[in-house]
């Protein structure tokens, strides 16, 4: 068991996007168009712009109606420059930090700001809510060509992407899990909280620390989502800090139960139990007591 005595509460309640080608003719498709589903699986994946002076580096989309992007450029942080939200944590041992509860009050990331939101399909053209439009130029197998026109009003810019590869293999429990999940509620298993940690929630949140705390966590993350990729990537949008945090993962078992996840530029993972997996519901329990509920996001 890792020694959380000096594990404030307040870390608990921090719970852890085919159409032809533009240049065909009406005549070679008789002015039919793919519909919106053929679209969707043409573009599901994430796509890398070949060009580094571009507003985005990548822009991924998923099956359920998502969009992730980031704009262009990555820069290290240095380690002898911990962020303001690290330093809250300077009393916790190193290794002591479960994973979904610690990154609630990590940093944006590394990589500049992410986006995220959902996607349509309106004829040639797919709507980024929140960002701009894309025009299709073309889709193959591993290439996709378009010009995005933001929302701004600003100038549109011609992107050539090459597809990412998908570091995780297809299986039926991968296929389920790599959705985007809206929160739904948080539980504490009383039973298995060892009893320093019950102690001192007790002490600070009285008789009711449980229900407290589960309240406390639930008005922290309402409205938040959590996505997890093939191509290796697990995202959280935090609706009340209204902030995105991207991260890597790797199912640890053959029986795909349980994943780690370790924050990009550092190689120390932590491992999360997948409870409850089914097309509808997920839940993830860290620290051996405390369990994330989510469902499937619409």
């Amino acid at each position: 068991m890792k020694n959380f005595k000096n594990t404030s509460s307040w870390l608990l309640i921090s719970l852890s996007a085919i159409m032809l080608s533009a240049s065909c003719s009406k005549d070679e498709n008789d002015g039919k168009r793919e519909d919106k589903n053929t679209i969707r699986k043409s573009l599901q994946a994430k796509w890398i712009s070949n060009g580094s002076s571009a507003t985005y580096a990548s822009f991924e989309f998923t099956g359920d109606g998502f969009y992730f992007t980031y704009e262009n450029g990555i820069a290290p942080r240095s380690s002898a420059e911990p962020s303001p939200q690290r330093k809250l944590f300077a009393n916790i041992a190193a290794g002591n930090m479960p994973f979904l509860l610690s990154h609630m009050y990590l940093p944006e990331s590394d990589i500049k700001p992410l986006h995220f939101g959902t996607y349509k399909e309106k004829g040639e053209q797919i709507i980024l809510s929140g960002l701009g439009t894309i025009d299709i130029v073309s889709v193959e197998d591993e290439e996709f060509e378009f010009v995005f026109i933001p929302e701004s009003g600003g100038k549109s810019e011609i992107y050539a992407t090459t597809k990412a590869e998908e570091l995780i293999p297809s299986s039926d429990r991968t296929d389920m899990l790599c959705k985007t999940w809206l929160y739904d509620h948080t539980t504490i298993i009383e039973s298995e909280v060892p009893e320093d940690i019950k102690e001192e929630f007790l002490e600070i949140s009285g008789r009711n620390w449980k229900s407290e705390l589960e309240k406390d966590a639930d008005r922290q993350m309402k409205g938040s989502y959590i996505n997890y990729s093939r191509t290796g990537f697990f995202t959280v949008i935090l609706k009340e800090e209204n902030t995105t945090q991207r991260f890597e993962w790797e199912w640890v078992n053959a029986k795909e139960t349980e994943i780690y996840v370790w924050e990009m530029y550092d190689a120390r993972k932590e491992v999360d139990e997948i409870t409850e997996l089914s097309s509808s519901k997920l839940a993830v329990k860290e620290l051996g007591f405390v369990v994330m509920h989510f469902v499937r996001a619409k």
